[in-house]
């Protein structure tokens, strides 16, 4: 599985507290989102851990076709039940993303470099030395040994039985100017 399990049971933590996060069930696959990152993960390989946090938190496993928003509220969580296309809308959105960049060619192979910069983690492109920033708070959700794409604004990993989505927060650091000199050397190999 690409998916960080610790780090995926650390944002559900964080996000329950905070923002929430929204869990949704079909087709025999379970997708997590906090709207920052997205992990959609085959039923049957969901780690038990997650399970039981949503367990706690929901008070059931969702069924099929069925999704809900859980927040933590001063008497306990919140759970506002969705519909499911509304939850799945930003899990089908990013897949059309993922088809036009595989379409336009624009599905960039990314590695994580040692590198911190204005307090982003720093990736690199195997094939140039273009830069992208993101967030080192959702970057540890895909494992390290997965194969990670830039695609539009975020990073992009799929393994066998799960996929991950984390979205660029915060633009503020990564204008051209500002990261030209990290372009100019080779951080990373193939």
């Amino acid at each position: 599985m690409i998916v960080n399990e610790k780090a995926l049971v650390r944002q559900m933590k964080d996000a329950y507290k905070n923002q929430g996060y929204t869990v949704a069930v079909r087709d025999d696959r379970m997708m997590i989102t906090s709207g920052y990152w997205i992990v959609d993960i085959d039923m049957d390989d969901v780690p038990s851990e997650v399970l039981a946090l949503i367990a706690l938190h929901v008070r059931m496993i969702p069924d099929n076709d069925r999704a809900y928003k859980v927040v933590k509220g001063d008497d306990g969580p919140f759970v506002q039940s969705k519909l499911i296309t509304d939850a799945m809308g930003g899990l089908e959105q990013l897949d059309k993303e993922l088809s036009e960049a595989k379409f336009q060619h624009e599905y960039i192979r990314m590695k994580k470099t040692s590198l911190c910069y204005d307090g982003q983690g720093v990736w690199q492109a195997i094939e140039s030395n273009d830069i992208f920033l993101i967030d080192p708070r959702y970057e540890v959700l895909i494992c390290s040994d997965a194969i990670v794409y830039r695609v539009g604004n975020g990073l992009y990993a799929e393994g066998a039985v799960s996929r991950a989505w984390v979205l660029r927060v915060a633009v503020s650091g990564e204008d051209a100017a500002k990261v030209r000199h990290l372009q100019q050397r080779r951080w990373v190999t193939a």
